[in-house]
Formats: structure tokens, C-alpha cells, sequence
């Protein structure tokens, strides 16, 4: 199953079990109140815009695992990952634009236990630690890069299949945001 996104900020958490991460929109990953959720994965289809060629360092501050992904026209090359479980902590990689347009972009978030928090921001330059210059990605009113055509997929009980029951919880409450 698949559902367009709207919520466009990358700024996401379980509001009942999470660490807030670097940015305080903390859009409830879920939307089920009192209820901490474990053992699922949400995908992101989309496209950034770059107005400007050149090197963009690109951050994920994130519980468990994750990958982002960018397609510079030869398929999709990961810039961030994290493969294995533990606490939320930032991750970084680098990926070089020879010329504005737009890009697209994967971010997979998997969680298993405990706390469920997912930010991915971006920057021009080279960084191999947080600055703070980066911005969320679709924080565009703060100079962040803009996100289009958002598609949001999710497999919460991991069972290797995408149906509607797996994204319902949380798709209707990114779509009010």
C-alpha cells in the first residue's frame, strides 16, 4: 500500500517513547497516543530540489536503522546508513550535485525497541558532524531543501509485506500535518 505524503518536514517520533533529536517539530510517527510503537519500517519516495550545484552533507539522527539514498541519474547511491540497532545517535555521508534540479531520494527508517525518532537535514558544504547550518528536509520557511511528489509506505510488523493495516496508524496523521 501506498499513500501520498504531505506531512513535508522529516522530523519524526513515537510522542509516547522518543528522544526529541536535533529539531523540535516531532511529528507523531504513529499517531497512537499512550501506546510506545516497536517493530516496524516506513519508506519515503520523493524528490529534493538542489538550487545550487556543489557538495551537500546530509544527516540522520535516528533510533535504530536507516538509509538514505539520492539518484544523481544512475540509480540510487546511499549517502547515509545505519544497519544495526541502538540508541539515537546522527549519521552523515556527502554526495556531490553537478547541477541544480531535482533529485530523487529514498529514506528507509526501520525500528525494533524502545524509543522511535527519525530527522533527516541536509547542508551545502562538506560536514562530517552536525552544523548549524543544516536544516530538516522540507523545512523550507528555515532553508531547508524542499521536498516534492512525497510517497510514504510502511511495514509495521516487519512481515515483509506493505498493506494497509501496516500504514493506517500513521499515514492519516502525516497527512493532517
Amino acid at each position: 500500500f501506498e499513500q501520498s505524503y504531505d506531512g513535508s518536514i522529516l522530523d519524526l517520533v513515537d510522542a509516547d517513547f522518543s528522544n526529541p533529536g536535533r529539531f523540535s517539530y516531532d511529528l507523531n510517527l504513529l499517531g497512537e497516543p499512550n501506546n510506545e510503537q516497536n517493530n516496524f519500517a516506513v519508506e519515503l519516495i520523493a524528490e529534493i530540489e538542489i538550487k545550487n550545484a556543489g557538495t551537500y552533507s546530509f544527516g540522520m539522527n535516528m533510533d535504530d536503522g536507516g538509509r538514505l539514498e539520492i539518484d544523481l541519474g544512475d540509480g540510487l547511491q546511499t549517502v547515509v546508513e545505519r544497519t544495526t540497532a541502538g540508541a539515537t545517535d546522527d549519521f552523515y555521508g556527502q554526495i556531490d550535485f553537478s547541477s541544480p534540479g531535482n533529485y530523487p531520494i529514498k529514506i528507509i527508517y526501520w525500528d525494533h525497541v524502545a524509543a522511535a525518532n527519525l530527522e533527516v537535514y541536509a547542508a551545502p558544504g562538506s560536514f562530517d558532524d552536525f552544523d548549524d547550518s543544516m536544516r530538516l528536509l522540507g523545512d523550507v520557511n528555515n532553508g531547508g531543501l524542499s521536498v516534492i511528489d512525497k510517497v510514504a509506505r510502511g511495514d509495521i510488523n516487519c512481515d515483509g509485506e506493505i498493506n494497509f493495516s501496516d500504514i493506517s496508524p500513521f499515514i492519516g496523521l502525516l497527512l493532517s500535518q
